[in-house]
Parts: C-alpha cells; structure tokens; sequence
C-alpha cells in the first residue's frame, strides 16, 4: 500500500486564481495518485488552463475511487469528458496488489523512485521540443495515443515514490531530492512534499543559481558556448506542485 501526501505553492502572480497545476491522491486502499500541469500559453488567451488540469485529475481520481485499474483508461476518459478550455500535462501512478506500480504520462510531468538514496526509476518528459510539452485535453492538437506513454515498475517496501510537475524538475535535479531527503530524515510524505515544494520554489526565486532548465537549454543547443551563460543563472518561477508516497 501507499501512505500519500502532496504540497502545492503557485507561482507568485498567480496565486489569486490558484494556478495550472492540480493534483490528486487517494488512500492506502486505492493507492493511486496523479499531477497535472495546465499549459501557461493559454493564459494570453484569458484562459486559465488550470481549469483542464483540475477537471483531469478529478475525473482520473474517481476512475480509481470507483474500483478501475488501467492507469491509461483514467487519462483517456478524461481526456474525452473534459470540456474546460486549454490543455495540460498529466501524470498518473496506481500501484496494485502486486508492488507493481503502473503509469501513465503525457508531458513534462514526471516521477522518480527512491530506493536505498539512490533513484532507481524515472520518466523521461515528452516534449515537441525544449519547453513545449505534449498535452492533452480540448484545447490540445496531439493525438492522445501518440502522446501517451505508459511505463511499469516493481516496487519495494520503503521505496519512495515523488510524482511533481515540472515546475519541481526545472529547479530541483534528483540528486538534489535525494541529498535533502537525507538531510532532513523527514518520514511523513507530507512533511516531505511540503519541504521540498518550498525548496523548490527559494530556488526558482533565486536569481544565482545553475538551474536544470537552464542545463536542459544549454545540452539542447539552445544556449552556446559563446555565450555569456550569466544572463542564464537563475531559477524557473512556476507552480509547483509535489505528490510524495511511500510504499509499506
């Protein structure tokens, strides 16, 4: 089973209209949990895409909440009932009776696995290219079984599970998680949702920092070598969404 718990801090200017990311989780009996992550274009539209992303998770939660299991079901029947304008990334996790966690992604929302301080498994974010993620949803133009990608992995007791949306990876590295994990010996997966949610969002404040978007900018070629790499520094300012789960 899984013991679950989430943070959420929106972006500064958006705090007002709660955001683009939403999120669920379940309990230790449905042991399911998702992110998602309303695509910021729509925003000079007058669209809060935010919108899309909680009608997502609300939809892939009662999937699992009445008794379902196919993690990919949940997506697509959200992505066909959802009306809300916009798009979004998602990210779904179910682990079964089993241990074998299975999920469903579409964009640049992502989850690792800890085991023994080290990450064992991580997604790879699906994009179109640097910085403009697939998506789903009524606003979206990707076909949604081109987009999706569905991964299984076997869990253990004590792996940690950490799903965040990527405003999470575009300022934290996993190697980062790990280290503060280690150093703050937290063991409720909301005190450590909560404490790396707000380290993310010091770093994407801080405007000194070699940040992993500005590293996945430099290895996509966008940035040269040539460069004054200093206009560079800095954090991603962005919501920040982080669902922890630990598997007993």
């Amino acid at each position: 089973m899984l013991i679950m718990g989430y943070a959420n801090i929106p972006r500064e200017d958006k705090v007002s209209d709660g955001g683009d990311d939403a999120w669920f989780v379940t309990n230790s009996i449905v042991n399911a949990m998702g992110v998602a992550d309303g695509v910021g274009s729509w925003r000079r539209m007058g669209i809060n895409a935010g919108n899309c992303a909680r009608c997502v998770m609300r939809v892939a939660k009662d999937y699992f909440i009445n008794g379902r299991e196919v993690v990919s079901e949940s997506l697509e029947e959200a992505n066909s009932s959802c009306r809300e304008q916009g798009s979004t990334t998602a990210l779904v996790a179910y682990l079964d009776d089993a241990k074998m966690l299975n999920i469903s992604q579409i964009g640049d929302s992502n989850l690792i696995i800890i085991r023994d301080g080290e990450v064992k498994f991580q997604t790879k974010s699906g994009t179109h290219s640097r910085n403009v993620p697939f998506s789903m949803g009524l606003g979206s133009k990707d076909k949604f079984n081109k987009v999706l990608t569905d991964y299984t992995y076997y869990c253990k007791t004590g792996d940690i599970i950490i799903l965040g949306t990527d405003g999470l990876w575009d300022n934290l590295y996993p190697v980062q998680v790990i280290d503060i994990l280690k150093t703050t010996n937290l063991k409720s997966p909301t005190r450590m949702a909560k404490v790396l949610c707000n380290i993310a969002y010091n770093m994407s404040e801080d405007e000194e920092i070699w940040s992993p978007f500005a590293q996945d900018a430099y290895e996509a070629g966008d940035i040269y070598d040539t460069l004054d790499l200093s206009i560079w520094e800095g954090g991603k300012p962005d919501d920040i969404t982080i669902v922890v789960a630990i598997v007993e």
